[in-house]
């Protein structure tokens, strides 16, 4: 497949259900001045599941006929009151161990679209934590876990090392932390061996910062994606999905995948992309 435009869909699930978001939300809108938003926000509580979408996702992607790789999070630091910057990672969190979580994990798994680890906040340099949520994780799904991105895009110059050491068989955390584009040209080997790097190419957020300017942009990537042989991996985050919440995104997600249709692309889990990879990417 050298030279083919090749896409590995991904999503991070970092919140399944709306909590502190009512509130943060609602003032972010009314500051900005967007009073339907803000409407929207005040109102959205009679709506109880906007980022529970992975019905929505499967069944989109289905009708594609694509399948994606999901990296469910086991966030466990705790909440401090007097440091503001800790709220957002440890308020709204899910019990990855939860009914409702196990069967929707299990119901992902066995349709084949692929599961990952969406590592901690603070397991990135931590590999005490980090074995404990893919051995959870591993529990819920009865096999091995290959795959991991760590939360925030957290790497140090251990990770993946410690990933490695753990079991992982490839990483897909490398990425600009405010834009889109390739951080490294290409998937690679770290340590010569059978441990992977995928780069993370398009995240949601920061397409949706200036989209016209990275509607343009794309262009260029799939033109680098197709000249060095890499993959296009990109993210959207589960609670993305709903229009109200986040007005535009589904859209995007939509009309990327399309352009990539369009230029013949192949699509496929970064798990199968790692059993591949001498195919794929060392020809």
């Amino acid at each position: 497949m050298r030279g083919a435009l090749k896409v590995a869909l991904t999503h991070d699930v970092d919140r399944v259900h709306k909590t502190y978001q009512y509130l943060t939300y609602f003032i972010k809108a009314l500051k900005n001045r967007h009073y339907r938003s803000s409407w929207y926000q005040l109102t959205s509580f009679l709506e109880k599941r906007t980022f529970w979408n992975f019905e929505k996702i499967i069944d989109f992607e289905d009708r594609f006929k694509l399948k994606s790789t999901f990296f469910f999070l086991n966030e466990s630091i705790r909440f401090k009151f007097f440091q503001p910057s800790n709220w957002i990672l440890s308020l709204g969190r899910y019990d990855i161990e939860s009914e409702e979580i196990v069967k929707v994990i299990q119901k992902i798994d066995k349709a084949g679209w692929e599961v990952g680890v969406h590592g901690s906040f603070l397991s990135f340099n931590n590999e005490r934590l980090l074995r404990h949520e893919k051995k959870v994780l591993e529990r819920i799904v009865r096999h091995p876990v290959m795959g991991t991105r760590q939360h925030h895009l957290n790497l140090s110059s251990e990770t993946w090392q410690l990933q490695k050491d753990i079991g992982f068989k490839y990483d897909a955390t490398l990425g600009f932390k405010n834009d889109i584009g390739f951080p490294r040209a290409k998937p690679f080997r770290p340590f010569n061996n059978d441990f992977v790097v995928f780069p993370l190419v398009i995240m949601d957020m920061f397409f949706m910062q200036n989209p016209s300017r990275n509607w343009k942009k794309l262009s260029k990537l799939i033109r680098i994606c197709k000249e060095k042989g890499s993959v296009i991996v990109l993210d959207w985050h589960n609670n993305v999905y709903h229009e109200g919440e986040y007005p535009g995104y589904f859209n995007a997600y939509r009309g990327i995948i399309k352009l990539l249709q369009r230029e013949g692309a192949h699509f496929d889990t970064l798990l199968n992309y790692y059993n591949h990879f001498e195919e794929y990417f060392l020809q």
